[in-house]
């Protein structure tokens, strides 16, 4: 008889044991997965510039591998840098509507070394370029 993780049980007493085991091992990585998503999440929100955001100091702070922060965020379908553009994107927003920065100090807040790079991340999020965007929001207020 073979349990679920391919093993030949001793018996039937053992092999409930050790399925058992297993199962409550999937749970437990379930729950770390989730941890570490929240955890990332908490990380890039509390983060005062995202250009200091890393992912090797994240995996320390939970005494984990960068490899092991990517696994566990693939099991859940998402990745570090995944997050880290929400966390840009949530942040970019917010400082669009609240504020008058320019393109080149709203780069520097979301942690883009170059403002170009920026407004090329801006137009493949937003789909329009981010001077055409600023002009419309504008415009909108505006009328």
């Amino acid at each position: 008889m073979t349990n679920s993780y391919g093993k030949i049980a001793a018996n039937d007493d053992q092999s409930a044991i050790k399925i058992l085991l297993y199962d409550i091992g999937k749970e437990t990585n379930v729950r770390l997965e989730t941890i570490v998503l929240n955890e990332l999440q908490i990380y890039l929100n509390t983060i005062k510039s995202l250009s200091r955001a890393s992912k090797t100091d994240f995996a320390n702070s939970l005494n984990l591998s960068p490899r092991s922060v990517t696994r566990k965020l693939q099991k859940l379908g998402t990745s570090y840098q995944e997050q880290l553009t929400n966390e840009r994107l949530k942040r970019c927003d917010i400082l669009i509507k609240q504020t008058s920065l320019s393109g080149a100090r709203l780069s520097r807040f979301l942690g883009f070394e170059n403002p170009s790079n920026f407004y090329q991340w801006f137009k493949q999020h937003h789909g329009v370029a981010f001077t055409q965007f600023i002009d419309s929001a504008r415009q909108h207020f505006d009328d």
